[in-house]
């Protein structure tokens, strides 16, 4: 692709999760056995699009940005943690997108529909999960 290729907008998505904070296990993609904090990236709910422009086409790939945290007895500091790592998170997010990934294969970046609270399972752990949600235009292959 112009300018780099999926496999390094990938490689750009989890270096963005491990600069988010050095507590957090970071990971390309979303896998059962990752560590707990953990941020990873995973295929946000819809699919890949494919936009006309002029007379090209331009993938829109929605991606979520999730971090992960194991719950404690006290609900109120596992609140406090994933909103200091969330506030970490968006800032990191923010600027990533302000420069789509530095010219890779991206030609648009944006973060898309706010975030969200949910839960996941890690190796029958329950975490607690805030999703980001972040819609990527990707550049046309070139021969």
């Amino acid at each position: 692709m112009s300018g780099g290729s999926f496999a390094d907008v990938a490689a750009k998505l989890e270096a963005i999760a491990r600069d988010v904070h050095p507590d957090l296990h970071a990971s390309r993609w979303w896998h059962p056995n990752l560590a707990l904090p953990c941020a990873y990236w995973w295929p946000a709910e819809g699919s890949v699009t494919t936009n006309p422009d002029g007379c090209m086409a331009r993938d829109v790939l929605p991606l979520t940005f999730s971090i992960a945290q194991r719950p404690t007895l006290n609900a109120g500091d596992d609140l406090l943690s994933l909103e200091h790592i969330s506030d970490l998170a968006r800032a990191r997010l923010d600027e990533a997108v302000a420069n789509p990934l530095e010219q890779l294969a991206v030609r648009h970046a944006k973060r898309t529909r706010g975030w969200r609270l949910a839960n996941d399972t890690f190796a029958s752990v329950r975490a607690l999960v805030v999703e980001f949600t972040v819609e990527l235009t990707l550049r046309n292959p070139t021969p």
